[in-house]
């Protein structure tokens, strides 16, 4: 999951701040890894250039905001949430960047 803030630009306009954001991966428990594109981004993200190519297809919410498969999206936290194996309780938030 990407979650990206909004900001008001130099125009007046609600405009995503790509150089804001947070990704967070959920897993069953604390044993479970990244899979291997996830680790990518994550070793990307820890780098120097922390960024994150938007792999998927465009996406737009109801709101009308877009998040296309060229944007190339700072990132601020790469949050991991965990729960006991059974999925049904949040057991854990770890930041890994």
């Amino acid at each position: 999951m990407v979650l990206v803030k909004k900001k008001t630009d130099d125009f007046g306009q609600i405009v995503l701040d790509k150089n804001n954001v947070v990704v967070l991966k959920a897993k069953l428990s604390s044993g479970t890894n990244l899979t291997t594109p996830q680790g990518n981004a994550l070793s990307k993200v820890q780098s120097n250039s922390n960024t994150f190519d938007v792999r998927s297809v465009s996406k737009q919410n109801a709101n009308g905001y877009t998040i296309t498969n060229s944007d190339n999206l700072i990132i601020n936290d790469f949050i991991k949430v965990y729960s006991d194996g059974s999925g049904s309780v949040i057991s854990d938030v770890v930041s890994l960047k």
